[in-house]
């Protein structure tokens, strides 16, 4: 539904992301006339045919041409909005780490394992309270005007019964660490 309302608005704006990723080889010319051709000039084609053929549902017949022809239009933005995506997260998953590992198994590898961390692990939250101004212009970090008395760690109740479940904090040993 997301890219469906964004090629609505792609098309009403005038075909920006379908210039920039899909026809980005050809001049914004170009892509206009092929839009031309398929919102209008195909269906048009189509309309004139039937009319002189003289067929009584030519209507019918232009209606589903010109659907199939925004469709088929549909079909080749989402494709390369999902292609650019799934390219770029996967760009971002290589340059996270610093081992650089370029295969597409092992980045699949790394997605399925990270989702299960972050599936199996819970939340922790470290909450400070901080004196002084934050970047007072000294070249210091955000740490620096944190006071170590005032740290608090919170689990949600999840953690705490992963933690139970672990080995490694002496529960019953069904979870073991995951390394990523």
């Amino acid at each position: 539904m997301v890219i469906a309302g964004h090629y609505v608005v792609d098309t009403w704006q005038g075909h920006t992301l379908v210039k920039k990723f899909i026809f980005g080889k050809f001049e914004g010319v170009v892509t206009e006339w092929i839009s031309f051709v398929v919102f209008l000039g195909i269906p048009l084609v189509t309309l004139c045919i039937t009319l002189c053929a003289r067929l009584a549902n030519f209507w019918e017949i232009t209606s589903l041409v010109w659907v199939s022809c925004v469709g088929a239009f549909y079909m080749i933005f989402s494709g390369g909005i999902v292609l650019y995506e799934n390219r770029a997260c996967l760009e971002a998953m290589k340059n996270q780490f610093e081992n650089d590992v370029d295969t597409l198994p092992h980045l699949l590898a790394r997605a399925i394992l990270l989702r299960q961390k972050h599936f199996y692990s819970g939340t922790t939250s470290s909450i400070y309270l901080a004196e002084g101004a934050i970047d007072d212009g000294k070249g210091l970090d955000a740490t620096a005007h944190k006071r170590e008395e005032t740290h608090r760690l919170s689990k949600d109740i999840y953690s705490h019964f992963i933690g139970f479940l672990t080995s490694t904090c002496g529960g019953l040993g069904l979870f073991h660490r995951l390394s990523v």
